[in-house]
């Protein structure tokens, strides 16, 4: 099965809120007119993740972006997820910022990175990995996921989470620009 077609079964109908998953000052709706951009993931090799939750074993959405946080590949693959960026629509007119459903029938596949793909992911703080985990959220150790966070993490002085996720980050964009292969 081709990767837009697994992706579009495992996605298609899923519940949104249409507001960027991503650091803001305040919550950013989307507008649902047209399409929207959006990171989905499958988590393949995670062991350590996956003793805490139960990830499925599909695609599942991880960040709904707005178009300032738009990009046009997965900016820093992390190793153990499949991870692509699409663009889909929305199956009704919901208000920017409710909620609303997946209509994938004609999603597009910006770009792909493989599971075995990417930097490993960063050492992440662990209580906040496993409220992560019972809440369904998959893609929290991601790296992408993690720099969004480095604010925080250097808020409360957890140097050793600062450095470790900085450097996780140079090493996704090396193997991102073809530098590096994990």
């Amino acid at each position: 099965m081709a990767l837009a077609d697994e992706i579009r079964r495992d996605i298609h109908g899923e519940p949104i809120y249409l507001t960027c998953d991503l650091k803001h000052e305040t919550y950013v709706p989307v507008d649902p007119a047209g399409s929207i951009l959006m990171d989905v993931i499958r988590v393949d090799n995670m062991p350590n993740f996956a003793q805490m939750s139960d990830p499925p074993d599909g695609w599942v959405t991880d960040v709904l972006r707005c178009g300032a946080h738009a990009v046009e590949e997965i900016p820093f693959p992390t190793d153990g997820y499949d991870e692509a960026l699409v663009w889909v629509e929305t199956v009704d007119d919901a208000p920017p910022g409710f909620r609303s459903a997946i209509d994938a029938s004609d999603l597009d596949v910006v770009d792909h990175s493989p599971s075995s793909h990417g930097a490993e992911p960063p050492l992440v703080d662990g209580q906040s990995s496993a409220r992560a985990a019972a809440q369904g959220d998959y893609g929290f150790p991601r790296i992408g996921r993690q720099r969004s966070l480095l604010p925080a993490y250097r808020y409360v002085e957890k140097d050793f989470l600062v450095e470790g996720i900085e450097r996780q980050i140079a090493q996704a964009r090396r193997v991102r620009d073809g530098e590096e292969t994990t």
